[in-house]
């Protein structure tokens, strides 16, 4: 039975492609809240104190969850860019790259550890849009470097985040999704 994933609206994503996308791996939409979803994905492009006033009440209720370049920086405490609070799924705070050029705009390699989203790839080429980075910690399952190594992917139990855009990134992407919807099913 395919997975129920409802795909967060705060008004700053990139809804469409992501739920393409996820369909393309194997989910099926649901559009309501508690529509009786198994797994929630919150995508964002933005800044941190726009998304964390957008997701503001979200409940999660245990299910699994992936959040997608800011959406993955809202699992934090919080970020350098704002004041706001993230949703502190994940200890730790936000912090702008030290790179030459911001944002870090385009391809590179995430090297996955012991991954459940990285199953079956290594060294794919991702899309990334974005100027801050997450903090080194127990929970990062995949790398990638520009201007420094930064954390590419997390997971800590039900909890999934990337930096990168997958529904941007090609058959790479896909199969990432994949796997989260894989992840999903099993959860159930």
């Amino acid at each position: 039975m395919k997975p129920r994933i409802k795909v967060i609206s705060a008004g700053y994503g990139n809804l469409f492609s992501v739920s393409k996308a996820l369909e393309k791996a194997g989910a099926v939409l649901v559009k309501e809240d508690g529509d009786g979803e198994d797994a929630l994905v919150l995508p964002g492009v933005g800044a941190f104190d726009t998304g964390a006033k957008a997701i503001q009440g979200l409940v999660l209720g245990g299910k699994p969850f992936l959040g997608i370049c800011l959406g993955m920086q809202l699992l934090f405490e919080g970020s350098e860019e704002g004041s706001l609070k993230g949703i502190g799924l994940l200890d730790g705070k936000v912090r702008r790259m030290k790179a030459e050029k911001l944002p870090h705009l385009g391809w590179n390699t995430v090297s996955f550890e012991d991954s459940l989203l990285g199953e079956g790839l290594q060294d794919e080429w991702f899309y990334f849009v974005h100027s801050y980075a997450c903090p080194k910690s127990e929970c990062v399952k995949g790398w990638t470097e520009y201007g420094q190594k930064f954390p590419a992917v997390v997971e800590k139990g039900n909890v999934f985040g990337v930096q990168f855009h997958p529904e941007k990134s090609g058959s790479a992407g896909i199969k990432l999704l994949e796997n989260f919807v894989e992840a999903v099913r099993q959860w159930k």
